[in-house]
């Protein structure tokens, strides 16, 4: 009998286990692999992300590991070059998603009271219909084990395999992206993440340690691309024209010796789970498009608001309180990660569409208030959805005028009908799809005053 099971060493189920264990629960923690991971995502971590792990009590992880400073974003569009600093001195990182993880788990794994499980979860071990009290697995030897504990926190990401046990399981496919690293390049602008916009794929490029930078150009449609030269040669014909020549030398390397990194975009909007026992936490729970980079950010918050719930250890032996609180934390992420769902949905739409993406970047291109609201929201440093609601609002009418001031004809009208329309036709079902949404409008939360046990 453990106090808590945590199913998944991820970003999310690592941080979770570094911070309880602090308290002094009793943990098990549950991975299929506790060996460095290879993905192409996960490396850019927001300022809001690193504000989350300060709260954690677990900042210093990011010591352990290279790093590469990020002091906001350079967006390219039609030859022009827009450079957005987050401000107030506030800084992400990029770094090496596999070496992230593992000195997250190096902090978790070195204390006495937390038990490493090497194991595939199959499915929960039940008391009743709708209470948890553990997880079945299958251990190195394909033998079926059993772990009982207190609470089970959800946390295997993606590809989840409790998942569909617990909700109804309405994940989608929005796009995949491909990843290569281009090595020994000079970035536009160094200490950047770099979003280009000219092509029919947007991609992004981030330096993540002193030689590597990470490329991820986004392909469209739910259906996985095949790995073949042909793949290889729609990215060079995608990429090449709008990056340096020093970069295009770097991505044909990186095309001609290694093997392209696939991996699907997936959205599933915020839900809760109302089975007793369990907590689901992070990309097992909710996910969104990569394009802002908000998933580590989204995810930590989900961690932190679920410590401040764990906060004593007395809560798991009250098992009505603890449910109720539970409950308390689903509706409380909502509020906290909706900014960030919407944006990211949001701003990849904008990106296919020529009118919005133009109308976004001329927006930006201001200054003040309308480049450094929006970046501190896709930062995560702020939260408030009525900013995220005025801005958006504000890219389509005044990109419509803009339209209509250039040809002021039934043409002109028309094209800027088309584009509120389609502006509208983005936001406003994102909007309805987080629930609770317009409530939130009125106590917007603030990640400076978020209390979390340490």
């Amino acid at each position: 009998m453990y106090d808590i099971c945590i199913v998944g060493a991820g970003v999310a189920g690592a941080s979770i286990a570094a911070h309880l264990s602090k308290l002094n629960y009793s943990i098990a923690l549950m991975d299929i692999s506790f060996k460095e991971r290879d993905r192409i995502v996960g490396e850019l971590m927001q300022p809001g992300g690193l504000m989350m792990m300060q709260k954690l009590g677990i900042g210093h992880v990011i010591n352990n590991i290279e790093t590469s400073k990020v002091k906001g974003y350079s967006l390219h569009y039609n030859n022009k070059n827009l450079v957005i600093d987050y401000g107030n001195d506030q800084f992400g990182v990029g770094l090496n998603n596999g070496k992230f993880i593992q000195a997250l788990r190096n902090e978790t794994l070195n204390q006495s009271n937390v038990k490493r499980i090497l194991g595939k979860a199959l499915d929960f071990s039940y008391k009743n219909d709708d209470e948890i009290e553990g997880v079945i697995y299958e251990d190195e030897k394909k033998d079926k084990q059993t772990i009982q504990a207190k609470l089970t926190i959800v946390c295997d990401g993606f590809f989840s395999t409790l998942r569909s046990k617990l909700i109804d399981d309405q994940k989608v496919i929005s796009s995949y992206f491909l990843g290569l690293i281009l090595k020994d390049c000079q970035l536009p602008n160094e200490q950047y993440g770099h979003i280009f916009l000219d092509g029919k794929s947007p991609f992004l490029c981030y330096r993540i340690n002193e030689n590597e930078v990470r490329l991820l150009l986004d392909y469209q449609g739910n259906k996985a691309p095949v790995l073949n030269k042909d793949l290889k040669e729609f990215i060079y014909q995608e990429v090449a024209p709008y990056v340096n020549e020093n970069m295009k030398q770097s991505l044909q390397e990186a095309i001609n010796t290694q093997a392209v990194k696939i991996m699907p975009n997936h959205k599933l909007s915020v839900v809760s789970c109302t089975k007793k026992g369990v907590a689901m936490v992070g990309d097992s729970l909710n996910m969104r498009h990569p394009l802002t980079g908000g998933g580590m950010t989204a995810t930590l918050t989900d961690v932190a608001l679920l410590s401040k719930v764990l906060n004593k250890t007395e809560i798991l032996d009250d098992k009505i309180k603890l449910n109720q609180q539970i409950q308390h934390y689903y509706k409380e992420r909502l509020q906290w990660n909706a900014s960030i769902n919407i944006l990211a949905d949001a701003l990849y739409k904008v990106t296919l569409n020529d009118g919005l993406k133009e109308a976004c970047f001329d927006y930006l291109s201001k200054g003040a208030d309308k480049s450094q609201e929006p970046i501190q929201l896709l930062a995560g440093i702020s939260r408030d959805k009525g900013m995220l609601l005025k801005h958006f609002t504000q890219v389509a009418v005044l990109g419509a005028k803009d339209k209509l001031f250039r040809d002021f004809s039934i043409h002109g009208i028309d094209i800027s009908y088309t584009m509120l329309k389609e502006a509208t036709q983005i936001f406003w079902p994102l909007l309805k799809k987080e629930k609770n949404m317009i409530t939130g409008l009125i106590n917007e939360p603030n990640v400076e005053q978020l209390e979390v046990a340490s």
